[in-house]
């Protein structure tokens, strides 16, 4: 009698579906942080306007000075948390609604959702070549600080721009000034003020290329954050949703990970 099931494939295993960890979550807003439209991210801090000072670590807008006061990542979210509670108790029971019936019933299907999770969730800090000498940075195991790390960032309302100190603005005209002139600026301590800066391109006017002359002094005297000393200029990176949009998607796996529990 012929062999039936001679060329019968049994599978050993069924592809395991993990669409779940993309599905949408409603988030209660604002996020931590979000609710400061004007903000500097430095250092793994969030740095928030004061009362107007001349002295400390401020933002300069023209003439209008505002002082800047830090504000811990870890400190917001718990915060964030703590005002929430009810509706973050809504999203994890949103999430244990998409959560597959074989992931919660087979520890090996549970395993590899959670080891899909934490691949989402890193834990090193980017970024961390940009914290300012002599001002530590944060290391907190907050998201926001896996997310946004140690890169120098301003908010202003919806746009975000890359903080750069004056040495690094400059770098930026290398090619329409004098490497004499580039040399001096360099030879700069790194928080000087503007006006010294000012005042060696004002010395070599004619050694900088006419159409670099009124960008590369401009900036300057407009817009400026203050930190530590150091005078940081904000270069337009694009609008500020898409980090928030990358803050929401982390916070929202923390909270897939805290229901699908810590594993081995």
């Amino acid at each position: 009698m012929p062999d039936r099931f001679g060329n019968l494939e049994i599978p050993t295993d069924r592809q395991l579906d993990l669409a779940f960890l993309d599905a949408p979550l409603s988030l209660p807003r604002p996020l931590p942080a979000e609710e400061h439209v004007v903000a500097a991210y430095l250092g793994g801090r969030v740095f928030v306007p004061t009362e107007g000072t001349a002295e400390g670590d401020r933002i300069v807008v023209y003439d209008l000075v505002r002082g800047l006061a830090p504000l811990l990542p870890d400190a917001l979210e718990r915060s964030w948390r703590d005002r929430w509670v009810g509706p973050l108790g809504a999203v994890a029971t949103q999430v244990r609604g998409q959560v597959p019936v074989r992931v919660l019933n087979e520890v090996g299907a549970m395993n590899a959702a959670r080891d899909a999770l934490r691949g989402r969730l890193p834990a090193e800090i980017p970024d961390r070549h940009r914290g300012l000498p002599g001002r530590p940075c944060n290391t907190d195991d907050s998201s926001w600080l896996r997310v946004v790390g140690h890169a120098r960032l301003l908010r202003l309302a919806g746009k975000l721009y890359d903080l750069q100190t004056l040495h690094e603005y400059a770098q930026r005209f290398a090619k329409a000034v004098d490497p004499d002139v580039m040399a001096k600026l360099a030879a700069l301590p790194l928080d000087a003020a503007p006006e010294r800066h000012l005042e060696v391109i004002a010395q070599n006017l004619e050694k900088v290329h006419p159409k670099a002359r009124s960008p590369l002094r401009n900036k300057l005297d407009t817009t400026r954050v203050v930190v530590g000393g150091v005078t940081l200029l904000p270069i337009f990176l694009g609008p500020i949703g898409a980090l928030f949009d990358r803050y929401a998607e982390r916070l929202g796996n923390t909270i897939r990970l805290d229901v699908l529990g810590p594993g081995a």
